[in-house]
């Protein structure tokens, strides 16, 4: 498996665990991971997920995919559930990454997190401060407006 081959793709990734993730991703080569990361081996870089070549099981560009949700089988995925189960710092970094696509994939997933699902083990003021500060941020045009729903609905949420 040619990692580089897959730089600035979106992809479907099933790591060894049969875990399987979707998005956008960078690769990295082992010299730049042993330095910042201290391990020498290659990986792509998802959102803000490592996956190292040793634990990846398959690897497929969804660069021709075209449906309902673009490039991804669906609205939102394994990585943006576990980012919101990661809390509020992990949110963050994907509000800051600027990029689009994991944004809004997360603001999906957060707006079923928050309200469909009732689980309420992120604190919603950290979340509401959370997306007043991205919405200060250049967006894009759908992820602005699903910020500003979310936000919206939280706020409502507090009031009652």
């Amino acid at each position: 498996m040619i990692l580089s081959k897959f730089d600035k793709q979106c992809v479907r990734l099933v790591d060894t665990l049969g875990n399987i993730f979707e998005g956008n991703c960078t690769y990295q080569d082992k010299y730049f991971n042993q330095q910042e990361y201290g391990r020498k081996e290659e990986a792509l870089k998802i959102s803000t997920f490592l996956f190292y070549k040793s634990d990846i099981k398959e690897l497929e560009s969804l660069e021709n995919n075209r449906g309902p949700y673009g490039n991804f089988s669906a609205p939102y995925g394994l990585l943006e559930k576990v980012t919101v189960e990661d809390g509020i710092d992990a949110i963050k970094d994907v509000f800051f990454s600027e990029e689009n696509a994991h944004i809004y994939r997360l603001l999906l997933c957060l707006d079923d997190f928050l309200f469909e699902n009732s689980r309420a083990s992120l604190d919603v003021s950290e979340v509401i401060q959370a997306l007043d500060e991205l919405l200060e941020f250049e967006l894009d045009e759908t992820s602005r407006i699903q910020a500003q729903h979310l936000l919206e609905r939280l706020r409502k949420s507090q009031q009652q």
